[in-house]
């Protein structure tokens, strides 16, 4: 959506500063119903707000932070254009709603909207019914036809597809870092498995004298894996710090996450446990099978 420039009727703006713009959009009565905007202060566009005489403006929480900091944008008045003549002629703020990614879920730019009254029937129709989309698109297509042959309806789809179409060029990128987090844990497993196989291999007359003062395999599966799951304890501790700080490279990939967020690095950590007790486990298995006398003619 292209941004429009306009004018303040009281211009609080610095010296020098650049001419304020915004993205319109016109709409119809009902449409911030439909789509479930917030209502933030003031109201909704009426159906009177569609006159010609009539001057009015809903502006989202972007714009009215950003030109009337500090104080209520209700009354605020501004025009897109010329300057007015006449002070009655400037528009006036009604509303304010909540900010809406018109430019995609992922939009950060914070550009401000201002919604307008849009005289008679637009070029884009939102709807929201209990019927399927299917029957739905169906029944409007047969409706516009008899209503006017000529008129074309393109374009359908639900607003759930469209959402779900800008998450495409993001969801092959996290569908890569999740191979590569897929191949990490693997390898992570691996490592383990094989550090504590080596382990057990050189502690092979420890544990033979262990078993032979009485240490049961309950006991000897339990000190392996418990040196298996502290060095992962510790594993856990230098990644999660390395994590937090390279995390920051990648936020712009993140949605509705912030790169520290608690609730990731508490969800990861008992499965990477999982996996090390895993890992652990056979090499731990293997110690308690060893035979006393076995492992005490080893040297």
């Amino acid at each position: 959506m292209p941004l429009n420039v306009f004018t303040l009727f009281e211009d609080t703006l610095p010296p020098g500063s650049p001419q304020p713009g915004a993205s319109r959009v016109a709409v119809s009565p009902g449409y911030f119903e439909t789509l479930q905007l917030t209502l933030l202060e003031g109201r909704f566009l009426q159906a009177a707000d569609a006159a010609p005489n009539s001057r009015v403006f809903v502006v989202d929480e972007n714009f009215a932070k950003k030109y009337f900091s500090g104080k209520s944008a209700i009354g605020g008045r501004f025009v897109f254009g010329q300057r007015p003549q006449n002070d009655a002629e400037w528009p006036t703020i009604v509303g304010v709603v909540r900010f809406v990614p018109h430019r995609g879920i992922y939009d950060t730019s914070g550009v401000p909207f201002v919604y307008q009254p849009l005289p008679g029937a637009g070029s884009t129709l939102f709807l929201r019914t209990d019927r399927s989309s299917a029957e739905t698109i169906t029944l409007m297509r047969a409706t516009l036809k008899e209503i006017d042959p000529g008129i074309a309806l393109f374009d359908t789809g639900t607003l759930q597809a469209a959402i779900d179409s800008s998450h495409t060029d993001r969801r092959a990128t996290m569908l890569l870092l999740g191979g590569f987090a897929g191949v990490a844990l693997f390898l992570s497993a691996l490592g383990i498995y094989g550090v504590l196989a080596y382990d057990v291999s050189q502690r092979t007359r420890e544990i033979g004298i262990r078993g032979a003062l009485g240490a049961t395999h309950q006991q000897i599966i339990g000190l392996i894996m418990r040196q298996g799951l502290w060095k992962t304890a510790i594993g856990l501790a230098l990644g999660f710090a390395g994590a937090v700080w390279l995390s920051r490279y990648i936020k712009t990939q993140l949605y509705e996450v912030s790169p520290t967020d608690p609730r990731a690095y508490v969800a990861v950590s008992p499965v990477l446990f999982a996996v090390a007790a895993l890992a652990s486990y056979r090499p731990a298995r293997r110690a308690a099978k060893i035979n006393p006398i076995e492992a005490l003619d080893v040297e």
